[in-house]
């Protein structure tokens, strides 16, 4: 009978990213969620309850983002890695403006946890972060697997290291755009925005693709010439998007903030923030397509 590798079971593309950093060869990483999914709004399937049975372990971030799978992850009894439950990870401090806004549409729909407003859920933008998630992944892993301990472990060294390179990296592309405003297609980026002090003016959508309303369309137009760029989304309707940068004169530029069609080996989650520090410098800069 053939060897079969146990599972890390994963349901966003950046975790299965984030995880294969560190795992390697050692064990298999499935990831549930197709990419081109939004996970706010994906619906369980019979076929993902019966991959989280049979998993040595299921990462996810936590039912601010995945809510489909509250209930079976946490009724589960199995080995689960909650990511927004780690000490320590740094989060995007909200401003005034968007606390209000947050509160105002709570109020209209009578929603009665704040919970998926007090933190962006979208954690894996800030690299350290990252780094903060593949150190507790390596620790799981190593008392589930202790005779793998030290390949995670050698794993993790070399992946903390290059995503310490590439943050450094990064810093020095982004920090002379810091003054360049932009407006984004969907509020998940406040993890990057802020580890490298980017000025994000505004956001055509909010939190899990709710559409703003004529009055903030407005207000968006008014910021005029401080719009250097406004970003779309690969998973996303971009036309209000459109619009807007059709409407002030300015370029649009493409974000993928999941990694879509990054393939996915040791090196990807390098590569997805590469790709992601390219698009922004592109757009701020006015060089991209």
């Amino acid at each position: 009978m053939a060897d079969t590798k146990a599972t890390v079971l994963v349901t966003i593309k950046p975790l299965a990213m984030l995880v294969k950093g560190v795992v390697g060869d050692e064990l298999t990483v499935q990831q549930l969620l197709p990419g081109n999914i939004s996970p706010h709004d994906y619906a369980l399937k019979f076929s993902d309850v019966r991959a989280i049975n049979e998993a040595a372990l299921v990462v996810w971030v936590g039912p601010e983002l995945e809510s489909a799978f509250s209930k079976p992850l946490t009724g589960s009894g199995k080995e689960v890695l909650t990511l927004m439950n780690l000490p320590g990870l740094i989060w995007p401090v909200i401003s005034q403006a968007e606390e209000e806004e947050h509160a105002e549409h709570d109020a209209m729909h009578d929603h009665h946890s704040h919970s998926v407003h007090d933190r962006d859920p979208h954690l894996w933008l800030n690299p350290v972060n990252g780094q903060m998630v593949a150190r507790a992944v390596a620790e799981r892993l190593a008392e589930l697997f202790p005779d793998k301990k030290g390949a995670f472990d050698e794993n993790l060294s070399r992946f903390s290291k290059e995503i310490e390179a590439l943050d450094g990296q990064a810093r020095s592309a982004l920090t002379p755009l810091r003054e360049r405003g932009f407006v984004v297609t969907h509020d998940g980026y406040g993890h990057f925005v802020q580890h490298y002090g980017l000025k994000q003016l505004a956001s055509a959508q909010v939190v899990a693709g709710r559409q703003q309303g004529a009055k903030h369309v407005a207000e968006m137009l008014a910021l005029g010439e401080q719009v250097q760029c406004v970003f779309t989304e690969v998973q996303l309707n971009n036309k209000t998007a459109e619009q807007l940068a059709r409407k002030l004169g300015v370029k649009t530029s493409e974000l993928d903030p999941i990694g879509r069609d990054v393939q996915l080996d040791e090196n990807s989650y390098l590569t997805f923030m590469e790709n992601l520090i390219t698009a922004f410098t592109q757009g701020l800069t006015g060089s991209g397509e």
